[in-house]
């Protein structure tokens, strides 16, 4: 008769874990056996040892992927099982670990311990997680300007069921009688509670959620929140604000924006941009062209791509999601520019929500730039996003050097405006320290020999009509001429302008 398990003899073995790293990803385990292997490795080496098979319990399929994972035992894990080939010992199973009172730490010169000298990481003590044993090794200190309650750990031996990860996330489920609770712990210090009151705490970083469907919360109690930064509420349809008491608004300024305004109220706000921050300051006389004139001068964020500057870049020319769409025919864009600047508000405050929402349209943090900061290029990227046409996701305005299709090029001090078109787009240059920088606008359409008219953003402070010098001396000149081209196809130029 053939000799197989349950007909052979059945053996038995403990030993310790000295290898996980299974090359075929089952699991398995190489365990030096008492009583079969010497703690020489010189006479057995770690790798000449069997590989073992570890046996998952019922609530694991181990099929397919489903159930749990075998691989939660560790080097310097003491283990029991069986060899399936009974005395031959070269097929063996794992049935569990073994928890003790290590009495040394790892010798890696010798068999039975971990080779990489990491377990035990203690000694003379229990290998039950000290959670487990009534010892609290997490630290949370409770929030109290919302007023949250302490930390609920009051775990006695052995009702505190512990799961805890080499990195150190913890799970406990914590039948403590009087003291029952629930609590997840990310080692970056996220923690998700549920106290024996049924209360439910959580501490986290950044929070990102998306949910496909809708939304419902009902809270039988007050709804309070406080916020040490902003508040920004942005949405593609309607905002709608009922109560059947009053509605108390306190604040030090109150901004009531207009509402006809298109750009307010975009259908989509972009995902954000990949650029690192990289605010170039202007130094005085770069910013002094003209006498009596005031030019653009806030700080401009420059941004980089591989070592580049934005106007050696072509950017993707990007299709709004609303393209084609009735409520987002294909204009002009200097109708839309229009347009904004005769809605109002948009003066600069250090924090006018308006301005704030350009920046985030185009995939900025608001908060973070805001009117502080050069907002021309966002402000035309949102003109070009409303008006059905391409447009770029930068806050630089050199970046539209490359955009569209080219009407003109300056040559040396001289740039040809023959083919120039009302909506067209201008990219001024500046030099000196403050290479990279510059501003971009729409063209009226009315220019001289030495001044031409634009409507933009961050134009004193506000979006405004003005006639800037085609150049000034070393720090400033028209560089390029672009059109805008329509966002279906990229290639068809924008239509005339209807506006007055």
């Amino acid at each position: 008769m053939k000799n197989f398990l349950g007909i052979n003899d059945f053996i038995w073995f403990f030993g310790v874990v000295e290898d996980r790293n299974d090359p075929v990803q089952l699991g398995r385990l190489r365990v030096r056996c008492y009583g079969w292997h010497t703690d020489d490795k010189n006479q057995i080496p770690t790798e000449s040892l069997p590989w073992a098979v570890p046996i998952q319990d019922v609530t694991s399929a181990g099929v397919s992927g489903k159930g749990k994972s075998p691989t939660g035992i560790v080097e310097g894990s003491w283990v029991i099982g069986f060899f399936s080939d009974g005395k031959k010992a070269q097929k063996p199973y794992i049935m569990g670990t073994i928890a003790g009172a290590p009495k040394f730490t790892a010798d890696t010169s010798k068999g039975f311990y971990d080779p990489n000298g990491t377990y035990p990481k203690y000694v003379d003590e229990s290998d039950v997680n000290k959670l487990a044993r009534g010892t609290n090794t997490i630290t949370i200190d409770a929030d109290s300007t919302i007023g949250a309650p302490s930390a609920s750990y009051k775990a006695e031996y052995p009702y505190n069921h512990v799961t805890e990860t080499e990195s150190g996330h913890i799970i406990e489920v914590d039948d403590t009688p009087n003291a029952e609770r629930i609590q997840v712990f990310h080692k970056s210090g996220t923690v998700i509670e549920i106290q024996p009151s049924g209360d439910v705490v959580i501490q986290q970083k950044n929070n990102f959620q998306t949910i496909s469907g809708d939304n419902n919360i009902h809270t039988t109690g007050n709804l309070n929140y406080f916020v040490d930064g902003d508040i920004n509420f942005n949405t593609r349809g309607n905002f709608n604000v009922t109560t059947f008491k009053n509605v108390d608004i306190k604040s030090k300024r109150i901004d009531l924006n207009s509402t006809t305004g298109d750009l307010y109220t975009p259908e989509l706000i972009d995902d954000a941009v990949l650029f690192e921050t990289n605010i170039v300051k202007l130094k005085p006389e770069e910013t002094q062209i003209e006498a009596g004139v005031e030019y653009p001068d806030n700080p401009e964020q420059v941004e980089q791509t591989d070592g580049k500057n934005p106007e050696d870049v072509k950017y993707p020319e990007k299709t709004p999601a609303t393209c084609g769409s009735p409520d987002n025919p294909h204009r002009n864009p200097i109708d839309v520019a229009t347009e904004l600047m005769n809605e109002g508000g948009w003066k600069e405050t250090g924090s006018n929500p308006k301005i704030k929402f350009l920046w985030d349209e185009i995939g900025y943090n608001g908060s973070q730039y805001a009117d502080r900061t050069a907002w021309c290029a966002v402000f035309a990227g949102a003109v070009l996003k409303r008006s059905g046409n391409k447009y770029i996701q930068t806050a630089s305005s050199q970046a539209y050097s490359q955009y569209g299709t080219e009407v003109a090029t300056a040559q040396g001090d001289k740039i040809d405006l023959t083919n120039l078109k009302r909506g067209d787009i201008l990219v001024f240059q500046r030099g000196g320290s403050a290479k990279g920088t510059g501003h971009v606008a729409f063209a009226t359409g009315n220019f001289t020999d030495t001044h031409i008219e634009v409507i933009g953003g961050n134009q004193s402070n506000s979006i405004t009509q003005k006639r800037y010098k085609l150049r000034g001396g070393f720090f400033w000149r028209l560089r390029t001429v672009r059109r805008a081209v329509a966002c279906d196809d990229g290639t068809t130029p924008a239509p005339t302008s209807t506006a007055i």
